[in-house]
């Protein structure tokens, strides 16, 4: 078997209603075990003008940690030494550097531990 990197044909995508195969360019992201996919789907989330699919995506991210034991702060490459749970939301890893700033900024009940 070849190598293969970089951008070429790896997955073909059929839409689910359909079931038509789509032509047009696709770039599969896997954000359970890539770090970056996981960042891109976070800045999407918080891109997108269309709030249930943002609404979606960050319940998904809230459920599923960054892969890798990583900070869930969009673009921090640090290793996740934290875990910060604020009133009903979903536990977040942080890094030393993101976990004071937002416990210093939570308004409502937390808890948080050492990994």
């Amino acid at each position: 078997m070849t190598d293969q990197s970089g951008l070429f044909g790896k997955y073909v995508v059929f839409k689910a209603d359909t079931e038509q195969m789509v032509t047009d360019f696709c770039f599969v992201l896997k954000p359970e075990t890539d770090p970056i996919a996981w960042d891109t789907l976070q800045f999407y989330a918080e891109h997108t003008a269309d709030g249930d699919l943002s609404d979606d995506l960050l319940e998904w991210l809230g459920a599923h940690p960054k892969p890798g034991n990583y900070c869930c702060e969009p673009g921090c490459t640090n290793v996740a030494t934290w875990v910060l749970a604020i009133e009903d939301d979903e536990p977040r890893h942080l890094c030393e550097k993101h976990i004071g700033p937002h416990v210093c900024a939570s308004r409502r009940p937390y808890t948080h531990r050492k990994l």
